[in-house]
């Protein structure tokens, strides 16, 4: 299904009003200029926007099937396929890989035939579509490999799956940006970016309120001062954030750094934030100390060759671009100490551009990120947003210049950071919303859903606060509901899906607001359809979400 996102239409519409607007007058309802610029820390995190899939495998013969993939309310053929007990076949050459049997009594019937449906690229299962009698069973080996530009964002910022942690959220994000932002004007150089990640585990805690922590580094930083490359060091302190160092477009000396914090709760985490824009630039780390009440519980010099394995107390994460163009490893290129340190070489670089707008009480951004040439590359990646206090919600789209690869999703940034709110709890969430852009147009129609006591478990971690559903919810509809998310600084972002459905409707939604009002609001985008069972027609679904949390 074709995807038109309500915030992108609105703030489209504002923007080519106000642009007209500024053509014929002065003043008005909608105000453009320039201003003073003022430095921002950005967090900037992407999210691939979610989908239904719906697969159909037919039996032609013994030996073969076809397949075809929903388009709107008819089907596209895709392939034929020939099949045995045991074979696994592609659907499509980004996947769903599905396999067949294996096992005795393998029996395929000419006319029988499955659906397979995948939520952005997962898998929900197989159905039959009618009463099937062949002996054969089906699974999803491995759902779709959603697309990315192998320039574009979601591969050139660094890749952070949160499955680990008890969500099923795979983001990609570039933190620490300084842009320069005037009330209608965004500029700045975003080098490529890395991240190196220390913290407690979060689930077995080590540390209780009011101990001492002790944090000892060394670093060295080589910078050439353009492309905005950086160093930051930052400090979380179970929910809050503070800066050790932020060194920006310029070189530091080889020096030891040292920092004391007294504990807030029973979890910390330090975060190594690294932008280096070409291959001259460099960042070397050692000899990593931590102590609690002046006692040294962890050290690493990096002689292993690898990160240390602290576990269970203690992690080590990396994270960096899938298309990387520089490096962020364990390296024995000119080591600070001994043979080993951790490294990290310089890219690429972008830059961004925008220019913001306010009307009637809103106010919004369009943004534009460009990495310049990159042998017969160019990718541009544009972003439509509205603010909600310091957060900066909304779509992105990014293309190659040629047009031969595109991605979209949704995003959001924080600016300037400090602290994650707990929204541990029971919640009372109301949507409404459209059901927008059906396979059948006759289920377009309002919806108003009610979901009530869903109680939460926020478990925070280098990457926010984990959301997990510790009770299911119910909804007006009668369906029983999960709930899992994350709290990163201002922003929340919860997946709400149907799990057991009563005789009513089927849905998986994303919400996105501002995490620290009450109530909770914001945008809420996923699809809907009237049943589970295949050839049911389905719809996204749009709107608007509030969200009340009680003890």
């Amino acid at each position: 299904m074709k995807r038109i996102l309500g915030l992108g239409l609105v703030l489209g519409v504002i923007f080519i009003f106000a642009c007209d607007e500024g053509k014929q007058a002065e003043g008005g309802i909608f105000s453009f200029g320039g201003g003073t610029a003022t430095p921002e820390v950005w967090d900037l995190v992407l999210n691939q926007m979610p989908g239904l899939e719906e697969y159909y495998i037919k039996v032609i013969s013994s030996g073969s099937v076809s397949v075809e993939k929903k388009a709107g309310s008819s089907k596209e053929f895709l392939s034929y396929f020939s099949v045995y007990s045991g074979a696994e076949i592609p659907l499509t050459s980004e996947g769903p890989i599905i396999r067949f049997g294996p096992g005795e009594g393998f029996n395929l019937v000419s006319g029988d035939e499955w659906a397979v449906l995948l939520d952005s690229g997962q898998g929900i299962g197989i159905f039959p579509t009618k009463a099937n009698t062949s002996e054969v069973s089906l699974s999803i080996v491995s759902g779709t490999v959603s697309k990315k530009c192998t320039f574009g964002l979601f591969k050139g910022f660094p890749g952070i799956d949160l499955s680990g942690l008890g969500v099923n959220i795979q983001l990609s994000s570039a933190t620490g940006l300084l842009l320069n932002r005037s009330e209608y004007q965004l500029s700045g150089d975003v080098p490529e970016s890395s991240l190196l990640l220390f913290s407690t585990n979060p689930f077995i805690p080590v540390i209780a309120p009011g101990n001492t922590i002790g944090i000892s580094y060394t670093r060295e930083m080589v910078s050439d001062g353009a492309g905005g490359d950086f160093l930051l060091v930052r400090f979380q302190n179970d929910r809050a954030l503070s800066t050790i160092e932020s060194i920006r477009s310029q070189s530091a000396s080889l020096q030891t750094i040292n920092a004391t914090f007294t504990a807030n709760g029973i979890f910390f985490g330090l975060e190594f934030i690294s932008g280096l824009s070409s291959a001259t630039d460099y960042i070397r780390l050692d000899d990593f100390i931590v102590r609690i009440n002046g006692i040294e519980v962890f050290r690493d010099d990096f002689e292993a060759g690898a990160l240390k394995n602290g576990l269970p107390n203690y992690l080590w994460q990396s994270a960096k671009p899938l298309t990387m163009l520089g490096s962020a490893e364990v390296c024995n290129s000119d080591p600070i100490s001994g043979t080993y340190s951790y490294c990290i070489n310089g890219g690429r670089s972008f830059k961004v551009y925008g220019q913001g707008m306010s009307a009637g009480g809103i106010s919004a951004l369009q943004f534009t990120f460009s990495d310049g040439s990159l042998g017969s590359s160019y990718f541009v990646g544009g972003f439509l947003g509205m603010f909600q206090g310091p957060l900066l919600v909304g779509s992105y789209q990014g293309r190659n210049y040629d047009g031969d690869c595109t991605e979209k999703g949704e995003f959001f940034a924080n600016i300037n950071p400090t602290e994650t709110p707990n929204l541990t709890g029971n919640y009372t969430i109301q949507i409404q919303g459209e059901l927008k852009n059906c396979d059948d147009p006759e289920d377009e129609q309002a919806i108003l859903l009610q979901i009530t006591a869903p109680t939460m478990l926020q478990v925070n971690s280098l990457f926010g606060g984990m959301l997990t559903g510790m009770t299911p919810g119910t909804d007006s509809l009668g369906n029983t509901v999960s709930a899992q998310g994350i709290v990163n600084g201002n922003s929340l972002m919860l997946l709400v899906n149907t799990t057991v459905p009563a005789n009513s409707r089927f849905y998986r939604l994303t919400l996105s607001g501002l995490a620290n009002t009450s109530p909770i609001t914001g945008q809420a985008m996923g699809w809907s359809t009237e049943n589970l069972f295949p050839s049911y027609p389905a719809c996204e679904l749009e709107g608007m979400f509030s969200l009340s949390i009680a003890p």
